[in-house]
């Protein structure tokens, strides 16, 4: 069985959707920007450049390197590198996400929580939303990055994960430098 690694992490670090990522191709991939374009799969296909962190572009760069080094070893392939699917199945096709979630998904969630809980890959969309709203991420930037149609939606889903400082915020317009008293130096 091949590594899911990349695309577990594809899904956990980026929000996207099962369906946008098994799309995914090496050519709408640029390790150098650190940018990868999905179709959403919500809107009807419209394209989404999603920014990728500096590790996920580590472990696709790894990937895109086996897929270079198993093209030579066939000689010509079949089709060009960068036509080609990124995240594969173990036969080297297409994933099919229910199969995913029967054959690779389940059993690590099994050995992971016991059976005590259900979690399904679209879980990781919704701990990626959490965890940037918890962590102050600019709410536009996580909008656009995870595909929702409006800030609403994504507030009406995610609001308890906002901060809830209750404090310095009296002196925020009065200020010239706009920091909270106990954040400004000397």
């Amino acid at each position: 069985m091949p590594s899911y690694f990349a695309f577990i992490l594809f899904l956990g670090e980026t929000g996207c959707r099962i369906g946008e990522a098994i799309e995914l191709r090496w050519r709408d991939v640029d390790l150098d920007f650190g940018i990868a374009r999905v179709y959403r799969v919500k809107t009807g296909g419209e394209p989404t450049d999603l920014e990728i962190s500096d590790r996920l572009r580590d472990v696709l760069r790894d990937e895109f390197a086996g897929r270079l080094r198993e093209a030579m070893r066939r000689g010509s392939p079949d089709e060009p590198v960068d036509e080609t699917l990124v995240f594969r199945n173990a036969r080297g096709g297409r994933i099919y996400s229910e199969n995913f979630r029967r054959q690779v998904w389940n059993p690590v969630v099994l050995e992971a929580f016991g059976g005590h809980r259900h979690v399904t890959p679209h879980c990781l969309r919704h701990t990626w939303a959490s965890l940037h709203l918890a962590r102050g991420t600019p709410l536009p930037w996580i909008q656009e990055q995870g595909g929702w149609a409006s800030s609403k939606v994504l507030l009406d889903t995610y609001v308890h994960y906002l901060r809830r400082e209750t404090q310095g915020f009296a002196n925020a317009i009065s200020r010239s430098d706009r920091t909270r008293p106990h954040q400004a130096s000397g």
